[in-house]
């Protein structure tokens, strides 16, 4: 941009303001009175003559009109500052060509400059705005692959359970299949025990009987023994005429006769049985009573 042709140039090393930070929310005051100062001062120390100084005045006099208008707009209260028009590419770069139209003044420099600051400071929130986005960015894909972990551990969990509670269901039908046949255990060793005291309970009456039966044996062997005696003292007193009883042999090769003998010979015993109870203590009485054959 040239710049050379304006008479402002030999005060723009004198009168041009530092590149200091400024405040986007300055005040107005502020504002109009630096404008006046700058203005009034390029004015007496640049243009000494009366022609100048019109010309001064009339450029002063627009400038002030565009620093009035600009100023209205820049120097606001701060909520205005975040507002869309303040925000707006188009309406910052449409008020740095209008500044940095003809006459350039330090005004307008101190605008351009707080213009210029805006930018910047919109340039480094933005960079900001994008490290924290990255950052963020970051922390989501991080999170997302967290979820994803821990989406995949709740479905590994989930299968897991879901074996558990099919392998708890599995003992579980073990378990009362144990149980019924434990009770049926039980009730057969209940069985067992009443088999077992029938069992035992019949012994017992087999062992009474058995010892009936071998008191009723000593008894007979008794009276056989007596009937022996008898039969031997009958011998002697008939010279040996007294013969036992024989036995056909033929009957015995039929087994219906044998049964027949059985039948008869258990008839006779359990006859026998009775007899004996009431003789057995008499049966020597008469033995010795007999009258003895001469």
């Amino acid at each position: 941009m040239e710049t050379s042709h304006h008479p402002e140039d030999t005060t723009l090393t004198e009168s041009c303001p530092k590149q200091v930070r400024t405040p986007t929310g300055a005040s107005e005051e502020a504002t109009s009175a630096t404008d006046t100062v700058d203005i009034d001062y390029a004015g007496r120390k640049t243009f000494p003559s009366q022609k100048s100084q019109k010309g001064i005045e009339k450029a002063s006099t627009s400038t002030s009109a565009q620093a009035g208008a600009i100023s209205n707009a820049t120097d606001v209260s701060p909520d205005a500052l975040t507002s869309e028009k303040r925000q707006n590419p188009a309406s910052i770069a449409a008020d740095v060509d209008m500044l940095l139209a003809p006459p350039l003044t330090p005004f307008k420099l101190k605008l351009i400059n707080r213009k210029l600051n805006y930018v910047m400071t919109m340039m480094a929130k933005l960079e900001s705005r994008a490290r924290e986005g990255a950052r963020l960015e970051k922390e989501v894909a991080s999170l997302q692959r967290s979820l994803g972990t821990e989406r995949s551990r709740r479905v590994r969990l989930q299968r897991a359970n879901d074996e558990l509670q099919e392998e708890v269901h599995e003992l579980g039908r073990a378990l009362s299949e144990r149980v019924a046949n434990l009770e049926q255990y039980e009730e057969a060793a209940r069985l067992a025990l009443k088999t077992k005291d029938d069992f035992e309970g019949q012994l017992d009456e087999r062992r009474q009987t058995q010892n009936a039966l071998e008191g009723k044996l000593r008894v007979w062997a008794r009276l056989v023994a007596q009937l022996e005696s008898e039969l031997e003292e009958l011998r002697k007193e008939t010279g040996g005429s007294v013969e036992a009883p024989k036995f056909d042999k033929r009957k015995r090769t039929s087994v219906a006769i044998r049964l027949k003998e059985e039948k008869e010979r258990r008839e006779r015993i359990s006859l026998s049985d009775d007899e004996v109870a009431g003789t057995s203590d008499l049966a020597p009485t008469e033995a010795v009573d007999s009258p003895v054959p001469s």
